[in-house]
């Protein structure tokens, strides 16, 4: 398997490993990322002094003197961090947005990063009638996806409503396109933060569908905090997690960080404060 360093500091940052039988060293430069070949046993002596580095040392000024953000990647030469779950760790490797300010909400921000899934499958269900297709899949991967339901009423308007993890889509009586469907979910706005509803097949709905379950969804699932504040994810993949910041987070420091969790693994980036 390979080990991703990416340095997010302003200094250099040797990672030493020479208790095996073979040497490991690799100097990491401020804004570069590194891949190296590593072990298991390298990996598992490493891992601590990781993660410390994840823990940014600042200057008197709220500078990030050092800071390391890493994954673990699959690799060709060594597929048994791939058969023991090692590979594919998740972590945080950039935040494409200037820094958060306490006063202004963001609606869509995007950080970028590596194995971000870990691994994990969002629940999916479709919604058919003929040839006609509804596919809906959890933002959020993991098996609290499967809560999730979807039921197709008819009533007088194109109308979306959420309680708890139920969904309702409410059709006129003569039904209504998949595409219309499909965009009033996505624009609900406690709707797109369950699922994300895409076309399957085109064509009109006009038949009430049962409260349809999503299924599939395996994992533990994954949470996004800002200083220690919760944020609600709007999409995700395994190279970038979409969100939104509230205003108000409290922020005594410069630096507050920006937290991902999946499951019992935990990656973070330092984000600057903005006044």
């Amino acid at each position: 398997m390979k080990l991703q360093l990416t340095n997010v500091g302003l200094a250099p940052i040797v990672v030493k490993d020479q208790e095996g039988y073979t040497d490991f060293a690799v100097t990491v430069a401020p804004s570069v990322t590194e891949e190296r070949n590593v072990t298991r046993d390298q990996l598992q002596r490493l891992v601590p002094h990781l993660t410390a580095l994840e823990t940014p040392a600042l200057d008197d000024q709220g500078n990030v003197l050092v800071a390391m953000r890493w994954a673990v990647l699959g690799s060709t030469e060594d597929a048994r961090g791939m058969e023991e779950g090692l590979a594919g760790l998740p972590s945080l490797n950039e935040l494409q947005l200037a820094g958060y300010s306490t006063g202004t909400p963001a609606a869509d921000v995007v950080a970028t990063g590596t194995g971000l899934l870990g691994g994990q499958v969002a629940a999916l269900a479709s919604i058919a009638e003929g040839a006609v297709q509804l596919d809906i899949a959890a933002v959020v991967p993991g098996a609290a996806g499967n809560a999730i339901t979807v039921a197709i009423t008819i009533g007088s308007s194109l109308a979306v409503t959420v309680v708890a993890n139920a969904i309702s889509v409410e059709l006129p009586a003569i039904g209504d396109s998949v595409a219309d469907i499909r965009d009033a979910i996505n624009a609900h706005a406690a709707a797109k933060l369950l699922v994300q509803a895409s076309e399957g097949a085109a064509g009109d709905l006009t038949a009430a569908v049962a409260a349809t379950p999503l299924t599939g969804g395996t994992g533990p699932g994954v949470s996004l905090a800002l200083n220690g504040t919760a944020l609600a994810i709007t999409a995700l993949t395994d190279t970038q997690i979409n969100f939104a910041t509230p205003s108000g987070i409290s922020a005594a420091s410069r630096i507050i960080p920006l937290e991902f969790r999946n499951g019992p693994h935990v990656s973070r980036l330092s984000v600057p404060v903005i006044a």
